[in-house]
């Protein structure tokens, strides 16, 4: 199966360094049942603020017994 996910995250900080600010996160998962006993997904996730983008990426793999 497939899923897409987005959030917002809203950080407050109450330092004269650093004021607020707003992380976009996007993320796209892929499941696949290889066989009963076996199981393959991976997660990839890009995050997003004014500055920069961060790129993320996770896989699993169950071997069932």
């Amino acid at each position: 199966y497939a899923d897409l996910s987005y959030r917002l995250a809203k950080f407050d900080y109450f330092n004269s360094f650093t004021s607020s600010y707003d992380q976009n996160y996007y993320g796209l998962n892929l499941s696949l049942n290889i066989t009963r006993k076996l199981y393959f997904s991976v997660y990839g996730e890009m995050a997003t603020t004014k500055a920069e983008d961060n790129y993320r990426i996770f896989t699993k793999l169950i071997k069932r017994f």
